[in-house]
């Protein structure tokens, strides 16, 4: 049995599945009194909707907490996520929650921390390489003037050698 009783108070020893004549199935409590005598079917239907009411109470107040906690704590977690998809790193999400999702949450914030260090990395690094390309591209332009002034300079000199010979012969 379930407990002891005094006076009329039932003591519970379990719960049964029935089925009815056309298959329906029920769950049927097994009562007796302290004197053995079988519950009356009316102190068992009062018996039934008891623990039918507690167990629905119960299960209200443990989908209450669970919305409190859990399901408030994911959605935060979700609009942290969709502010990280939009490229926006500074939301960390708060450490103060339950510790089934504590791991989760301080996870998340190391993640979100090191995006933001490989984002300033790679700007930096792009920030590099732009100022090596502008200097390459500098130096490519100088070496460019160079060629041409020394390919002007080429043909002045071969002009000069032109007008000299013409000069020699005649």
């Amino acid at each position: 049995g379930w407990g002891e009783s005094a006076g009329a108070v039932p003591t519970l020893y379990g719960f049964r599945a029935v089925q009815d004549t056309i298959g329906k199935r029920y769950w049927l409590i097994l009562a007796y009194s302290t004197a053995d005598k079988l519950i009356s079917p009316e102190s068992l239907r009062r018996m039934n909707w008891t623990v039918f009411g507690g167990a629905m109470l119960v299960a209200v107040m443990f989908s209450y907490l669970l919305r409190r906690t859990v399901i408030r704590s994911l959605q935060q977690f979700s609009l942290g996520l969709t502010h990280v998809t939009a490229g926006d790193f500074s939301q960390e999400l708060s450490t103060n929650v339950d510790r089934e999702l504590s791991d989760l949450v301080a996870a998340y914030n190391i993640m979100l921390r090191k995006l933001q260090e490989n984002r300033l990395a790679i700007e930096a690094h792009q920030e590099t390489l732009e100022a090596k390309v502008e200097a390459a591209t500098s130096e490519l332009l100088a070496t460019e003037k160079a060629l041409q002034q020394a390919e002007k300079m080429a043909t002045i000199g071969q002009l000069s050698a032109g007008v000299a010979q013409d000069r020699k012969s005649t």
